[in-house]
């Protein structure tokens, strides 16, 4: 997450969008001494998501469960793996994103509570509109990059990966709701690798 060869954002991003930086991050609390050393994906991920009300995260809370009673847990990802997901992004592509997440800064927080409004009815279908129309504030390539390596090359891992744990039963697996729909959704690649998806109440 953070530069480690001698450099810093502001070398990567130039003065003036490191000065945006900066003032979007202090709005989250994080001082400048911090931001400094981050990659351009860091800055992005961080300003994209709501800030924390609680400190509490649902896949926290279902891990601190699982282990409260006893039941074993099976990471569908790495740390690494996920953290490449941005990381292995062309830098350019990195700072491209990030100008474009400085630009539409006051349009996440009407974003963010559409998502939650969509995640609380269960419409799988408006989150992946709503997830498109995000990227599309972008680069429309760039947009369609950012969404084969963030939702639709991962979902192609977890569903290789949730396939022999299935066969094994007794399997309780969490992904984020933005995996479930859409052609390369994990609801489709399960049914395609045999198994049938139901929705339950």
């Amino acid at each position: 997450m953070v530069y480690d060869d001698g450099r810093d954002l502001k070398s990567v991003v130039g003065e003036e969008i490191y000065r945006r930086c900066v003032e979007a991050m202090a709005d989250r609390g994080m001082p400048e001494i911090a931001v400094r050393l981050f990659k351009p994906w860091t800055v992005t991920t961080m300003l994209s998501v709501p800030p924390a009300e609680t400190g509490e995260f649902l896949g926290f809370y279902l891990y601190r469960l699982a282990v409260q009673k006893g039941i074993e847990v099976i990471g569908l990802e790495t740390v690494q793996e996920q953290l490449d997901v941005f990381d292995g992004m062309p830098e350019t592509d990195q700072v491209a994103l990030l100008v474009d997440t400085l630009n539409n800064l006051d349009q996440l927080p009407m974003l963010n509570q559409q998502l939650l409004e969509a995640y609380l009815q269960r419409d799988l279908r408006k989150l992946a509109e709503l997830s498109n129309q995000s990227l599309s504030l972008s680069d429309e390539a760039l947009g369609y990059q950012i969404k084969q390596r963030v939702v639709d090359d991962r979902n192609r891992r977890i569903a290789k990966r949730l396939e022999p744990l299935m066969y094994e039963g007794g399997l309780f697996a969490a992904v984020g709701a933005l995996h479930l729909p859409g052609e390369a959704g994990l609801l489709v690649l399960l049914r395609e690798q045999g198994f049938s998806v139901d929705l339950v109440y």
